[in-house]
């Protein structure tokens, strides 16, 4: 197999190029020469995004509806339903990188007061310590003497040392004069970080919501409970399908779930150093990193093979993962700072309804509420402090292309509101970005829907007032 022959696939205007096998799939070798192609459906040849004109050599392509005769003339094919049989030059259509509308600011709708009301309390604190230094007469080892002094002026009994801060401790310990500022996790009773000497007693954290379609993540000060910076974009995982179960099914692909956890992955680590970066902020001040997601995205955030959750019965590997080091899971600049996952509650109800649950306080309310999370993959939870049930569905396709043929994400060129005229029926629209609309996102659609019915121009059925 490694003797076997490999035809040259380079692709414009990139200018970038790869070497595949005879009968690999085209779509394939785009992504792997680290090029993105819209591709919604994950490759089975039902959206017809994935389109490329072969302007020269031979491939095996299968007929579709979304290619005519005269552009299959011209070379044109779906790159998903393509065979490589030759060297090739494949021209890729340019396509604008859209930035995910991340609402700006927090804490949308809630009064000052009712955040006067919250208790800062992090699990994560940052003291400077003395240690009893050794002699002849008590030779007992460092590491012994640290955590005594831990369980002396922190009241935390048997603290738990990784390995790789023990290799630090007898330099830090020694530098200066046996005196130490240590960073511990008082939940689970685990030592941080040692520094030595006394140090800056200020601690941030990174709160990571990965959805299907945005990433973003939180700069926060553990300690004042503020957030400091925000940085966010587009799941890169999109390139593999936009819906979870066009990634579980990448993911079972020979390398699918590698390559899906290495885009988010880099994803992170690139808005993560960039947040650090236009902050100022010290990566070794980073003691925490908070992970929120549906079942299927810390699955693929992990590693972790998500087969199952869309097999009946229809169950996740974990509904909890294990805290681990930043470095454990790849993420640079702060690897010493502990990755904590936040409990999900079944397949398709994650960590990202739980933790609104949690915000919104209706677990703790005798009042009934209902919590809508309308995502790509759409939540809602109904119940108070005595019970609560929860279901899912696919939200995000319904309104944004699944079936509408002017249907777009909320991405610039996306019309997002729409006010009709009572007198003269005209129409005015809100673009986001500004300029001419390229098509119609989840709230312009509803928009449109309210406005059509509040002026009469349909009725409760949705017909038409001719």
């Amino acid at each position: 197999m490694e003797n076997q022959k490999k035809f040259l696939v380079k692709f414009s205007p990139s200018g970038k190029s790869i070497k595949n096998p005879p009968g690999y799939n085209l779509k394939q070798a785009v992504l792997d020469a680290g090029l993105d192609i819209d591709s919604s459906c994950g490759g089975v040849g039902t959206c017809g995004k994935c389109r490329v004109q072969v302007k020269e050599g031979d491939i095996r392509s299968k007929k579709t509806k979304f290619i005519s005769a005269d552009k299959a003339s011209e070379g044109f094919v779906l790159s998903c339903q393509a065979e490589i049989k030759s060297d090739l030059e494949v021209d890729i259509p340019e396509q604008k990188k859209a930035k995910a509308k991340i609402a700006e600011g927090m804490y949308k709708g809630i009064s000052a007061e009712e955040l006067e009301d919250i208790e800062i309390k992090p699990w994560i604190i940052k003291e400077t310590i003395k240690v009893k230094e050794p002699s002849l007469s008590s030779g007992t080892s460092d590491l012994f003497r640290l955590k005594k002094s831990i369980s002396e002026n922190l009241d935390i009994q048997d603290c738990i040392v990784p390995i790789d801060l023990i290799r630090k401790l007898p330099q830090r310990l020694r530098a200066k004069n046996w005196e130490v500022t240590v960073t511990v996790d008082t939940e689970n009773d685990t030592l941080i970080d040692i520094r030595s000497g006394s140090t800056d007693k200020k601690i941030y954290g990174l709160a990571i919501d990965i959805g299907t379609t945005s990433l973003v993540i939180y700069l926060v000060d553990l300690g004042q409970g503020k957030i400091i910076g925000t940085a966010s974009e587009y799941n890169p995982q999109i390139r593999f399908g936009e819906d979870i179960i066009n990634r579980i099914v990448y993911a079972n692909r020979k390398g699918g779930l590698k390559k899906l956890r290495g885009a988010i992955i880099d994803s992170i680590n690139d808005l993560a150093g960039g947040l650090l970066h236009s902050s100022n902020t010290d990566p070794g001040s980073i003691v925490s990193v908070m992970i929120a997601g549906n079942p299927t995205m810390l699955h693929l955030f992990y590693g972790v093979p998500p087969k199952y959750i869309r097999e009946e019965p229809y169950v996740t590997v974990a509904n909890k993962f294990s805290n681990s080091t930043a470095d454990e899971v790849s993420i640079r600049h702060i690897k010493n700072a502990i990755v904590y996952s936040i409990g999900g509650i079944a397949s398709y109800l994650g960590a990202d309804i739980a933790s609104g649950v949690l915000a919104s306080g209706m677990s703790k309310s005798k009042e009934l509420a209902l919590f809508i999370d309308l995502g790509t993959n759409g939540e809602l939870v109904v119940g108070n402090s005595e019970w609560m049930m929860g279901c899912s569905c696919s939200a995000g396709p319904a309104f944004e292309g699944g079936g509408v043929k002017c249907g777009i994400r909320a991405v610039d060129g996306a019309i997002e509101k729409i006010s009709i005229d009572q007198g003269t029926y005209k129409a005015e629209t809100g673009i986001i970005g500004g300029g001419k609309p390229k098509g119609i996102c989840g709230s312009g659609l509803i928009d449109v829907i309210g406005e059509m019915y509040l002026k009469g121009v349909i009725d409760r059925k949705g017909r038409f007032n001719r």
